[in-house]
């Protein structure tokens, strides 16, 4: 879909001929501070990606995604008090990956949901809400298990992994470099998954739509008027492509 009505013209975006392919191929970790992999058969969590790496889809498809992709996770216990499934997603104009906020009592699937890679945190670099937003936390994250080739999304909307067992560490170089990173997309990458929430319900002229994109901006806080979110998302891709190609291989075409 293109954003040109609402963003003005979309921004020139290099594409890849049709001998290359849209990922990197994932090749087994060659060094001892990324996660434990004990198996290079690549696993592929179907549906749990929106086919462009950090950026959000149409209102009610990120929804959705996110949603149904926790349903594969978690299993929920019987006595349920924290609202089954919605109770456990978490939403983001950020970090676009399902990520489950579990309570006490809750369980993964199997064993091989389990190895999903965003259920394991490095046990050296603890979430600290005083130095980082749990946010730029989980891009850091991101941007480690990219680089280290352990996960990476494809075109198709899958999460291609080795899954992750067990407990890890992260080299503390690394792990400060992928902060820096993520610090510094973490304001553009809102402000540009904002606008594009808006430019797609816009688009659609569904009321689902814009009701889905009406609760999420409430979710978040957000008070800025509709044309001040659409001129802020065109200003945001400019700062945010710089940082996304130094990551991932798949184009970035943020006005699509």
């Amino acid at each position: 879909m293109s954003y040109k009505d609402f963003f003005g013209e979309n921004r020139p975006t290099p594409h890849k001929t049709g001998d290359e392919q849209n990922i990197t191929p994932l090749s087994p970790p060659t060094f001892d501070t990324t996660p434990i992999v004990e198996k290079y058969d690549v696993m592929s969590f179907q549906g749990f990606s929106s086919g462009r790496p950090l950026l959000l889809e149409r209102p009610t498809k990120y929804v959705n995604r996110i949603v149904n992709s926790m349903k594969q996770i978690i299993a929920i216990p019987e006595n349920d008090q924290y609202g089954g499934i919605e109770g456990r997603v978490y939403l983001s104009p950020i970090f676009t990956l399902p990520m489950a906020l579990l309570h006490e009592g809750d369980k993964i699937g199997n064993e091989t949901v389990n190895r999903y890679p965003y259920l394991h945190f490095p046990t050296n670099h603890d979430w600290d809400a005083d130095e980082m937003s749990l946010d730029e936390y989980l891009l850091a994250i991101e941007y480690m298990f990219v680089i280290h080739d352990i996960a990476q999304e494809d075109t198709d909307g899958n999460l291609l992994t080795y899954g992750v067992d067990g407990d890890y560490t992260m080299d503390d170089d690394a792990w400060k470099t992928a902060c820096e990173w993520s610090k510094e997309i973490s304001k553009p990458l809102s402000d540009l998954n904002r606008g594009r929430l808006l430019g797609f319900a816009i688009n659609s002229q569904s009321e689902k739509e814009v009701d889905t994109v009406v609760n999420l901006f409430d979710l978040w806080g957000e008070e800025r008027e509709p044309q001040q979110i659409l001129s802020d998302a065109q200003t945001a891709a400019g700062d945010v492509e710089d940082l996304y190609d130094m990551v991932f291989s798949i184009p970035f075409e943020p006005f699509h």
